[in-house]
């Protein structure tokens, strides 16, 4: 019910899922994973802006939730060009550095897959 409120325009229930992902598992785990790439796909200042207010901890592990089940190897691609424009002085910078570490190894991961 969160993620089709968060999707319908309100972001700031992304506040509420954030430290979900301290303790979450299975379906859950599962949901909050489509739910973060699906807003970082549709707008991701938007989504780290409301990412960047959490503690260090917490956004490690909404980090974690990015994984090749929910993020295609070109949908991460886009998300990591994107990441790379994002200005040294943007409130979102650290946020964003952060993020495109976590994606630089899962692409990683994915790229040594096979076909």
């Amino acid at each position: 019910m969160i993620a089709g409120l968060i999707a319908r325009g309100d972001k700031d229930l992304l506040q509420v899922l954030f430290p979900v992902s301290q303790w979450s598992d299975g379906s859950l785990s599962e949901a909050l994973a489509a739910t973060f790439v699906s807003e970082t796909l549709a707008n991701p200042d938007k989504f780290l802006l409301e990412l960047k207010s959490q503690p260090k901890q917490i956004r490690e592990k909404v980090y974690d939730r990015f994984d090749e089940e929910n993020l295609t190897i070109q949908d991460l691609r886009a998300v990591r060009a994107h990441l790379k424009t994002v200005p040294a002085k943007s409130p979102i910078a650290e946020v964003g550095k952060e993020l495109d570490q976590a994606l630089s190894k899962l692409e990683s991961r994915l790229s040594r897959r096979p076909l």
